[in-house]
């Protein structure tokens, strides 16, 4: 049984370590992915399956740098 989803527990690693950067991954492709990044902060770090070894190199570079938003996800109830 899943307990939260890689967004919820992206979310709840982000309050208790605020300076984590967190790159979220779909094994979708882009277009099937984009449904997803609706749940993320514009700007947010982002990389669809699959991907080039450069395009991983250019996803994770601004993310070291990236500055997340103060967030909170609804906990299930």
């Amino acid at each position: 049984m899943r307990v939260m989803t890689g967004l919820e527990l992206a979310r709840e690693i982000s309050r208790i370590l605020p300076a984590m950067t967190v790159l979220f991954m779909s094994a979708y492709s882009v277009e099937a992915a984009q449904d997803y990044e609706v749940w993320l902060a514009p700007g947010e770090p982002f990389l669809s399956k699959p991907f080039s070894i450069a395009i991983l190199a250019q996803t994770v570079r601004p993310a070291l740098n990236y500055e997340p938003p103060a967030w909170s996800v609804p906990s299930r109830g």
